[in-house]
């Protein structure tokens, strides 16, 4: 059996006859091997005598061929050498050439190649093709370390084949490497990327991927170094700067270094993941860990209780090095107000240091939406902006910011509770994706209900598929095993399978439900003592009955403090409450340490102020329902009066709270006055849905009040509203 040939000729030049390696002593006779095994055609006998005899009388340059091709075929053996009067050729019967294979693959890539976006990933099949081409390269230079015979036209020969082989090869390194950053194989782009500079080290577009590798992967120092060792070979080859783009990414890496850290704390009140596992969520935390490296977005659907919240700080705590943490919490009160989550989100979470470091221009823009920011800088120039200019200039204004917020780390961007969120909210982050924010700085995460009926966010969702993938993961029940893991962490013991049966049943694989019946297991230690001999569960699935449960064993003062504090809001300020439940500050103080032990509310960190929210919606939901109408009314209006006297000039952006506490305590008049204030506030900040909302709420008064609405008051509520309908009509033909 003829034994097959391989001759390698990506690096160092090799050749084997079945696992034996072919020694070829002649420097002549080696490299007229290397020309015909490069080119699957036949070669003349003149084109090889212009190559190696271009000085040499004609019959002794063809008698130096044929002693040459004697000594090929006598050190390759068998028949793989062919000849004829006129050519020379490699027999392709059982020879591999590295060279040939290469060539072929390059062939077969490039219409596909050439019709693919560079920023798209690329198709399977395509991407082990060049994985393959690649891969036939055992060093960046093709015949490396080999001295060819003294010849001008081998030499050329040499040069410009080794050019477009090599050339090739770099194209095919750095289209992989863009594969896997829009992947996000961070890991696997920097492998292609250091091949791709071994071939070219002047290569800026290959350095300016690698100093983007390094910033995703949030190692700044690591880029530093790199960058100082550009610069460096750079300044050897008699170039003076880096490319412009070279050096931005250096600046920014310096600047990260010196930027504030621990921001994060002021978010989530502890960095630690929580204690209890996260059970029965592995598939969807991998998911989402592959989604975060590509970075854009990723929504998260589940039922409430189904943890959203929880999958998510689970990937926040895996991620390293650690991201920038920014959340903008929606409220269910609050979704009429235009920007809310987001005006929480910078009011809470970034410091005044930061805010000095954005130029005036954008901070001018952002007062609009944070009128304090004209008390903490008060040289800012008055901001007047059309109606149809105001979303754009103040989506670029917030683009600006995080760009700066997200200066110093990747920025790991969580919309809570997105159901809720309020239209203008959401088409600032359609800006931000636009402006391809989230594909290069980081990643939105967007949790929300899937019961509760969100034709925004769905619009939202939608829009952002039409041009960049979303990943969604849709938290299912948890699954036996899971409900067992779970249940025997919390219980300290295994439960029998029956017992773990029953629990599944009871709460429908529902984690929240599940944590609220195991607690119930614990108030009862004796029910551990023999949990397979129970005939009936401390478990419930309503909501009620849970809430119910857990609000048992409160003083009749922290129930009291509760109770004001569901009317106040999903989240509320420490002396508002005291205020509205007139009480003193230790009553207060006292009351909600109690809650705060219980997990009923936790304390939500501020620069200033001492604030807490309600752990869950429904908690607060369940407590409202269950107030009677008269107290509900009666809660509303002094929570009402409270901030009227907290707050005697009334900001804008507080009227439609106003408006609907005024409205649930049954006080019309007062209600139809700020929710057209509302409508106002709305108007100025371009905020269309929001604004033509608070109209509708006004004009619903109407109907219900009959002559309590002076005459002066309908007039300013259609005059208003009527100018909002020119607004619209501006704004679309400026669009």
């Amino acid at each position: 059996m003829k034994e097959p040939v391989r001759i390698l000729l990506l690096g160092p030049p090799v050749v084997f006859r079945g696992e034996n390696r072919v020694e070829i002593s002649r420097r002549e006779v080696r490299a007229l091997l290397y020309v015909l095994a490069s080119q699957d055609i036949a070669i003349s006998r003149d084109h090889l005598i212009d190559l190696f005899w271009p000085d040499s009388a004609v019959e002794q340059a063809r008698k130096r061929l044929r002693e040459t091709l004697t000594r090929l075929r006598q050190a390759l053996g068998g028949n793989c050498l062919e000849t004829s009067t006129e050519q020379v050729w490699l027999n392709p019967d059982g020879l591999f050439v590295d060279v040939r294979q290469f060539q072929q693959r390059v062939a077969e890539v490039s219409l596909p190649l050439a019709q693919l976006p560079a920023a798209n990933p690329l198709p399977a099949p395509i991407y082990q093709k060049m994985e393959e081409a690649v891969g036939l390269w055992r060093a960046p230079a093709f015949l490396s370390g080999t001295h060819l015979p003294a010849s001008l036209p081998l030499e050329d020969w040499h040069r410009h084949l080794s050019m477009e082989l090599e050339r090739r090869y770099e194209a095919l390194l750095e289209r992989l490497a863009d594969h896997d950053l829009a992947l996000g194989n961070l890991e696997k782009a920097r492998h292609w990327l250091e091949m791709a500079a071994a071939i070219d080290a002047l290569n800026d577009a290959v350095h300016e991927r690698m100093a983007q590798v390094f910033e995703r992967l949030g190692d700044f120092a690591g880029g530093l170094s790199y960058l100082k060792k550009v610069r460096a070979l750079y300044q050897q080859e008699g170039l003076d700067e880096m490319s412009e783009a070279l050096e931005r990414a250096e600046r920014r890496f310096r600047q990260a270094l010196l930027s504030p850290r621990e921001r994060n704390s002021a978010v989530w009140s502890t960095e630690r993941p929580p204690q209890i596992p996260l059970f029965g969520r592995d598939t969807e935390l991998r998911l989402l860990q592959a989604g975060w490296r590509r970075g854009g977005a990723l929504f998260i659907w589940g039922e409430a209780g189904s943890g959203k919240t929880r999958l998510v700080r689970e990937l926040f705590h895996s991620i390293t090095p650690s991201p920038r943490l920014m959340v903008a919490t929606a409220r269910r009160m609050e979704g009429g107000l235009p920007f809310h989550p987001v005006i929480e989100l910078l009011r809470s979470q970034v410091s005044a240091e930061e805010w000095r470091e954005l130029p005036k221009t954008w901070l001018s823009v952002l007062s609009l939406l944070l009128p304090e920011l004209k008390a903490m800088f008060r040289e800012l120039p008055p901001q007047e902006v059309a109606p149809s200019f105001a979303p754009s200039l103040i989506f670029e204004a917030l683009h600006q910011a995080l760009l700066l917020f997200s200066r110093g780390r990747r920025l790991f961007f969580l919309l809570e509770n997105a159901h809720w969120a309020d239209e203008t909210s959401l088409a600032a982050l359609l800006y931000l994706k636009d402006h391809g924010f989230f594909r290069h700085r980081g990643a939105l995460l967007v949790t929300a209900r899937v019961e509760e009926p969100a034709p925004a966010l769905l619009r939202f969702a939608s829009q952002w598929s039409e041009d960049e993938a979303a990943d969604e993961v849709h938290l299912l029940p948890l699954s036996t095993a899971a409900v067992a893991q779970l249940a025997a962490f919390v219980c300290g013991r295994e439960l029998p399978p029956a017992v773990v049966d029953r629990l599944k049943e009871a709460c429908g694989g529902n984690p929240l439900f599940l944590l609220e019946s195991l607690r119930g297991f614990l108030a009862f230690p004796f029910l551990l003592q023999d949990p397979g001999g129970l005939t009936s569960l401390p478990v419930s699935g309503s909501w009620q009955a849970l809430v119910r449960q857990r609000l048992q064993g409160l003083s009749h003062r922290a129930e009291y403090v509760l109770s004001v504090a569901a009317a106040v809001g999903m989240s509320f300020r420490a002396d508002v409450l005291e205020r509205a439940c007139n009480l003193a500050a230790e009553e207060v103080l006292a009351a909600l340490e109690e809650l705060e032990r219980l997990h009923l509310v936790a304390v939500q960190p501020s620069e200033n102020l001492i604030q807490y929210e309600f752990v869950q919606e429904r908690i607060r939901e369940v407590l409202l329902q269950e107030m009677s109408p008269a107290r509900r009314r009666l809660v509303h209006l002094r929570v009402a009066e409270v901030l009227k006297k907290m707050f005697p000039v009334i900001d804008s952006s507080l009227a439609a709270t106003l408006a609907a506490h005024y409205e649930e305590a049954g006080e019309g008049a007062l209600a139809f006055g700020y929710w057209l204030e509302a409508a106002r506030y709305a108007r100025r900040l371009a905020s269309a849905p929001e604004a033509k909302a608070a109209f509708q709420r006004a004009a619903r008064l109407l109907d219900s009040l009959g002559g309590q609405i002076s005459g002066s008051q309908v007039m300013d509520l259609y005059t208003a509203w009527i100018e909002y309908g020119f607004d619209l009509a501006q704004a679309s033909e400026v669009r």
